[in-house]
């Protein structure tokens, strides 16, 4: 094989590593009856995911907790089959 063939086929292996389109290997839908959204999500070491955003919902849903009046900050802890391990809602004056 010569050289610049087998340089194109590199570029090509690598183009198409760095370029490919994310595979989702799950969903979930987290949430209780008003508004409520995750600003961010962590692998943890367990294999699970924990995720934090805000929440303006009471006790529905997957929130086992009633929101203060404003935005509170919503945690939630999932195993690694993407069921709830815990949730906790954190509130600020």
């Amino acid at each position: 094989m010569n050289k610049k063939l087998l340089n194109l086929l590199f570029a090509g292996i690598l183009y198409t590593t760095a370029f490919a389109q994310p595979v989702i290997k799950a969903q979930k839908a987290l949430g209780g009856n008003d508004l409520d959204f995750f600003t961010s999500m962590a692998l943890t070491k367990d294999g699970g995911r924990i995720a934090g955003g805000y929440s303006l919902s009471n006790i529905s849903g997957q929130k086992t907790e009633n929101s203060r009046g404003t935005f509170d900050y919503w945690i939630v802890k999932l195993d690694s089959a993407n069921r709830i391990e815990w949730d906790k809602n954190h509130w600020w004056k």
